[in-house]
C-alpha cells in the first residue's frame, strides 16, 4: 500500500519533485489517519453492537411486559368472573335463607296456635270434667252407711 500511496503523491505533485522526506512524512500521516478512522471504525462498530444489543434487550423487555399485561388482564377478567359468580350466590344464599327463617316463623306460629287451640280445648275438658264430677254421685242398693272409702285419686 505504502508503494501505492508513494505513487500517487508523486502523480499529484505539478511542476516539482517530492523528497523522500517529505514523502515518508506525507505517508506517515496518512497512516496515522488511517489508523485513527480504523479505530473510530471499530469504536462505531462497537456502539452500533451496543445499540443493538440495548434495542434488542429493550424489544424483549417490551414483549415480556406485554405478555404479562395480558396474563394479568386474563386473570383480572377470570376473578371478575369469580366475584359476580360469587355476588350472585351470596345472593341466592341470601334469598334462600330470609325464605327458611320466614317458613321456620310462619311454621312456629302455626305451631303455636295448634298448641293454643290444643291448650284451650284440654282447659274446656277439664272444666268438663270438673262440671261432671261435682255432679257426681254414687248409690248403692244396699242402704247402710259407709264407714271407710277404699278409692284412690
Amino acid at each position: 500500500m505504502t508503494l501505492l500511496m508513494k505513487d500517487v503523491l508523486s502523480a499529484t505533485i505539478i511542476g516539482g519533485t517530492l523528497t523522500q522526506a517529505g514523502l515518508d512524512g506525507y505517508i506517515a500521516s496518512f497512516s496515522a489517519l488511517q489508523s485513527k478512522a480504523s479505530g473510530i471504525s471499530s469504536s462505531i462498530t462497537s456502539q452500533a453492537n451496543s445499540i443493538d444489543l440495548f434495542v434488542n434487550t429493550y424489544k424483549d423487555n417490551q414483549e415480556s411486559m406485554r405478555r404479562q399485561i395480558e396474563s394479568l388482564e386474563t386473570q383480572i377478567e377470570v376473578n371478575r368472573k369469580q366475584i359476580v359468580e360469587a355476588s350472585k350466590n351470596a345472593a341466592y344464599t341470601l334469598e334462600q335463607s330470609k325464605n327458611n327463617v320466614d317458613f321456620i316463623a310462619n311454621t312456629q306460629n302455626a305451631n303455636l296456635n295448634s298448641l293454643r287451640t290444643t291448650l284451650s280445648q284440654a282447659q274446656l275438658a277439664y272444666q268438663e270434667a270438673q262440671f261432671n264430677l261435682g255432679k257426681f254421685s254414687v248409690n248403692s242398693p244396699i242402704a247402710g252407711i259407709i264407714k271407710e272409702v277404699m278409692v284412690d285419686e
